[in-house]
């Protein structure tokens, strides 16, 4: 719909995605967490559109992890904020006070498999193979039990539908499971979960935070025996619109955490949505999402 409209689009992948893998065999390349996402990835990103469009600033629409990237960036480095027109968060993270019982980080809580595939040498997860990822698909598109598990899997992550009725048309699971999951690192993954588990500590620890490299690590990298949090008041100096989304069944965002992050930006500034029976993936998958979710984004573009 944007391009439609005349916005010229550009679509970022992070490292370690299907899309975008280049010198991944390279020793060290999976050696990264969000915060190199944040640190180097964000800002090489949003640099290039803007050289190569002649433009000053650009409208960043993210999802998730892809949202908070951003937030993370800017409360590292406001001057870059000069360059954000538009912030547009879809379910955007930065705390995990009250997380949903159905999150499969409680999974993680109660079975050590992070820390296991860490242990064994794994360095990445959910990076399939392409042949595998072409099978899943064609299957899901051709047969009715693939649709079904798919959605429940979707589910189980992201939220339940109260309606019981999915937002995401079933004919479509072929198409998305041939571009999804697209992997990352083990490291980015472990980080989640670090703050997931902070969530019973102090309220300092429950914010977000660097990560956490061990006792001896952390002294040498931050100076201190544990990483440091993201400066998220730092938002207040943000000058520029923020519309964030958030839908009501969303597992992985709280209301809490919801209104948490939006109270960090500007007030006058910043506007709330929330979408009625929406998950953590429906802001970008639902079949609805032409009519709930695009269209406040371009209100607040144009």
């Amino acid at each position: 719909m944007l391009a439609n409209m005349g916005f010229d689009v550009w679509v970022g992948n992070n490292r370690g995605t299907r899309y975008s893998k280049k010198g991944s065999d390279r020793p060290g390349y999976w050696n990264f967490s969000f915060d190199e996402l944040a640190k180097y990835d964000v800002p090489a990103l949003v640099d290039n559109i803007l050289n190569l469009t002649g433009r000053k600033k650009l409208i960043y629409v993210g999802h998730s992890q892809g949202s908070t990237q951003l937030v993370a960036r800017l409360t590292e480095d406001l001057n870059f904020a000069a360059k954000i027109a538009l912030n547009v968060g879809l379910g955007t993270v930065v705390t995990l006070h009250t997380y949903s019982d159905d999150c499969i980080l409680r999974l993680f809580e109660k079975v050590p498999i992070l820390q296991l595939l860490k242990w064994l040498g794994f360095k990445t997860m959910l990076s399939i193979p392409a042949w595998l990822v072409r099978c899943v698909a064609i299957l899901t598109y051709n047969t009715k039990f693939y649709p079904t598990a798919g959605l429940y899997v979707i589910h189980f992550v992201c939220g339940f539908p109260k309606k019981g009725q999915s937002n995401i048309k079933r004919d479509r699971l072929g198409v998305i499971f041939s571009h999804e999951p697209g992997g990352s690192s083990i490291n980015n993954v472990i980080q989640w979960y670090h703050l997931f588990s902070f969530r019973l500590h102090t309220s300092f620890e429950k914010q977000l935070g660097k990560f956490d490299h061990g006792r001896q690590q952390n002294l040498k990298l931050y100076g201190r025996e544990k990483p440091p949090r993201y400066q998220l008041e730092n938002l207040k100096d943000c000058r520029f619109p923020t519309l964030l989304f958030r839908g009501t069944i969303d597992s992985v965002v709280s209301e809490t955490d919801f209104e948490g992050l939006a109270a960090k930006f500007p007030a006058e500034l910043t506007r709330s949505v929330h979408i009625e029976d929406y998950h953590h993936l429906d802001y970008v998958w639902a079949d609805s999402a032409h009519s709930l979710v695009y269209p406040e984004i371009l209100k607040a573009a144009v």
